[in-house]
Order: C-alpha cells, then sequence, then structure tokens
C-alpha cells in the first residue's frame, strides 16, 4: 500500500480530519482512510475514503489471509460532477474469518474489460 499525509478531501462533510493518512491506489484515483493498515477491525467494518471512477462506481470486500473474499458490495461515489473526486462512506458485514488478518479492498472496474483498476488493499487483523 502507499500512504499518503492528508486527505485530498476538500467536501463540507468528509470523513476524516486533515491530519488523517490515505491508503492511495497507484493510479491516484482510490483512496481509503479507515480503516488504517493493521487495525484491528470487527464486523461490521465501516470503510470511508474517496475516489474519482468511471459513472462514480466503485467495489469493496474483505478478505482473509487466504484470499477468501469474506463479503462484498458495491457502491456511489458522492462526486460533485463527472471526472471529479466524491468521498464514500460504506458499512459491509462478514462472516467470522479462519485467519487472524486479512484485507479490506476498495477498487474500481475497468469500463473496457472488467479487470480490477485503481486497487486499495489494506492490510487488517479480525477481532475475535
Amino acid at each position: 500500500y502507499v500512504a499518503r499525509s492528508g486527505p485530498k478531501c476538500e467536501f463540507a462533510d468528509c470523513p476524516v480530519s486533515s491530519s488523517t493518512t490515505a491508503i492511495v491506489s497507484e493510479s491516484g484515483n482510490m483512496m481509503v482512510y479507515s480503516p488504517a493498515p493493521d487495525e484491528l477491525i470487527s464486523s461490521p467494518v465501516v470503510i470511508t475514503g474517496e475516489g474519482r471512477t468511471f459513472e462514480n462506481a466503485f467495489n469493496y470486500r474483505v478478505l482473509d489471509a487466504d484470499e477468501k473474499v469474506l463479503a462484498k458490495g458495491f457502491g456511489t461515489l458522492s462526486a460533485p460532477d463527472v471526472g471529479q473526486f466524491g468521498p464514500f462512506t460504506v458499512t459491509l458485514a462478514y462472516p467470522a474469518p479462519k485467519t487472524t488478518t486479512g484485507f479490506v479492498e476498495v477498487y474500481d472496474l475497468s469500463a473496457q474489460d472488467g479487470s480490477i483498476i485503481d486497487l486499495v488493499r489494506v492490510p487488517v487483523r479480525f477481532a475475535k
């Protein structure tokens, strides 16, 4: 993951403070503010961030350390206009994992071929 200090968020309803570190996709089009890397999470997990995607659509999921998808969903960014960044906050419930660690992922799907793009992968620890 790539950490960057301070959010890009300039919205009145920004879910984070100016001292928050964002985990940013390689392209810079998707970022996650929470959960933080190695954070202890429990179900349901709240995922916050912002992004700039085609038609403001994005996907998210929780995986265990064995790459088993525990839960997934999709949402819409609250971008003010096409091509602009928009914040998101989603809540995702997941079943008890068999591993103590895993990942929270937020990403977009390519309009061209459906492949995962703009991936942010945050390593997390699961609460018992």
